[in-house]
């Protein structure tokens, strides 16, 4: 491969940052190659938008983060008072307060005890419960077993390898839920 032929541009970008940036990017491109570099930019998208989300929804608060995730809009227009819903990967807890007084319970769990603890801090009502454990490694026994009407699977799944993925995914099945993945 010829990398100075790929470093040479068809028609210059007008602007020195979008000729930097290309030519910074035909450099990576060339020294990691094709299936690396497109695994790179995937990544860096998805931090970059995930950055912009959270930035915005402290700036723009609850209205932002009823537009920015649907699956929250989804559950307030589908719970039911004597639902129980599993909140996996709670993180601070903003669903589980979201769609707490709609419901009759909520079980909020994260692999992260500092975020659980935060969670419980930032306010809390009676129906929510606080879990710390790692799903990756199976449901915990204060889960295992439990009915539950729905079950919040928000950016947790990418976060885990195929294996603890799917079977996760099984044992949720077990469960008799209607599973909410997404954002």
């Amino acid at each position: 491969m010829n990398i100075q032929a790929d470093l040479v541009p068809g028609p210059f970008p007008k602007k020195l940052s979008h000729s930097l940036a290309w030519r910074s990017a035909s450099l990576l491109r060339a020294a990691v190659g094709d299936g690396r570099w497109t695994r790179f930019i995937l990544e860096a998208a998805w931090v970059t938008r995930r950055l912009a989300l959270e930035a915005l929804a402290r700036t723009d608060g609850e209205k932002f983060f009823d537009v920015a995730y649907p699956s929250l809009g989804f559950l307030k227009k589908n719970l039911l008072p004597t639902d129980r819903l599993l909140d996996l990967g709670c993180g601070t807890g903003r669903i589980a307060r979201a769609v707490a007084p709609l419901c009759k319970e909520v079980v909020a769990v994260d692999y992260d005890a500092g975020l659980v603890k935060r969670a419980a801090r930032l306010g809390t009502m009676g129906n929510i419960r606080w879990i710390h454990a790692d799903v990756g490694e199976g449901l915990s026994s204060e889960i295992a077993g439990s009915r539950f009407d729905w079950v919040v699977c928000s950016h947790v799944l990418e976060h885990l390898f195929w294996d603890q993925a799917a079977r996760l995914l099984q044992e949720l099945a077990g469960l008799g839920s209607s599973i909410v993945t997404g954002k």
